[in-house]
């Protein structure tokens, strides 16, 4: 299983939106940083309070519109480059690669939300707060970001079963998401 978790990591790899995605997680604190910056947030610490917007109001935005976008590309990828029926013929049955490829969601969703803590601590040291409390906050960020994977799951679930096309799925994630 672990190989082919890694594999479909070699396929994604030459997709650009990956790395967009994170770098996306390292440049959304830097909104909220400015606004802390300009207008501080009462009597929170700047981290704490950066940390809690990016958490209450960040991640439920942009995790799952990611998410699903990446869901699509995953299983979109073998019936776009038609190496779908060369899957086929190999001996690996269909629930092992699906359920591969939903572990890489996991995976980047787990990263994402991370990446996100970790931008929150160099705002927060840059607007000059104090950084209190790292593992308690990368342990809820870890489990955000697994939980919210986990709520995209009916998406990927219409995604396979409509096997449409990038852009069916692309609205469906943003409705799922906006109606959230």
């Amino acid at each position: 299983m672990l190989r082919l978790i890694k594999c479909e990591f070699w396929k994604l790899k030459r997709k650009k939106f990956v790395l967009f995605v994170i770098f996306a997680a390292l440049l959304f604190p830097i909104p909220f940083t400015a606004l802390i910056i300009n207008g501080g947030i009462g009597n929170m610490d700047a981290f704490e309070g950066l940390y809690e917007m990016l958490i209450s109001m960040g991640e439920p935005v942009m995790l799952p519109c990611i998410l699903g976008i990446i869901a699509a590309m995953l299983f979109f990828m073998e019936r776009d480059n038609g190496t779908l029926k060369n899957l086929r013929a190999v001996p690996v049955p269909s629930w092992k690669i699906a359920t591969a490829k939903i572990a890489v969601l996991f995976v980047l969703g787990f990263l994402y939300s991370t990446m996100t803590v970790v931008s929150a601590m160099i705002g927060g040291v840059i607007t000059g707060g104090v950084i209190t409390d790292v593992a308690g906050k990368l342990g809820i960020a870890a489990l955000t970001g697994i939980l919210y994977t986990a709520a995209i799951l009916p998406v990927v679930i219409a995604i396979i079963f409509f096997n449409r096309s990038y852009i069916f799925s692309i609205i469906l994630t943003f409705f799922y998401t906006m109606f959230n």
